[in-house]
C-alpha cells in the first residue's frame, strides 16, 4: 500500500527548488496560490505557505498546495472591523 512519511518544510525554498523536492519525494503539485497583494512578474518566487504543513503525514502521490511570493513575504494579518 501507499507509504506514509512526514512532510518536509518547503517554506522559504524557491518555487523551482520546491518542485524538484516534490518530485524527489514522489509527491505532486496541487494548487499554486499567489496572495492578492503580490506581483510575481520578473521576480524569483519562494514558497510562503504549504498544505499539508511541515510535519504532517503524507502519502506518495499526494498533491501538495503551495502559496508563492517574493522572498521574505509575510501574510498580512486580517484587520478587525
Amino acid at each position: 500500500g501507499p507509504r506514509d512519511f512526514v512532510m518536509t518544510n518547503l517554506v522559504g525554498v524557491s518555487y523551482e527548488n520546491a518542485l524538484l523536492r516534490l518530485g524527489n519525494l514522489s509527491l505532486h503539485l496541487g494548487s499554486v496560490q499567489i496572495p492578492d497583494d503580490v506581483d510575481t512578474t520578473g521576480v524569483i518566487s519562494f514558497v510562503i505557505k504549504q498544505l499539508p504543513e511541515p510535519g504532517d503525514s503524507v502519502s506518495i502521490g499526494q498533491p501538495i498546495d503551495l502559496w508563492i511570493g517574493p522572498k521574505g513575504y509575510q501574510f498580512k494579518e486580517p484587520e478587525d472591523n
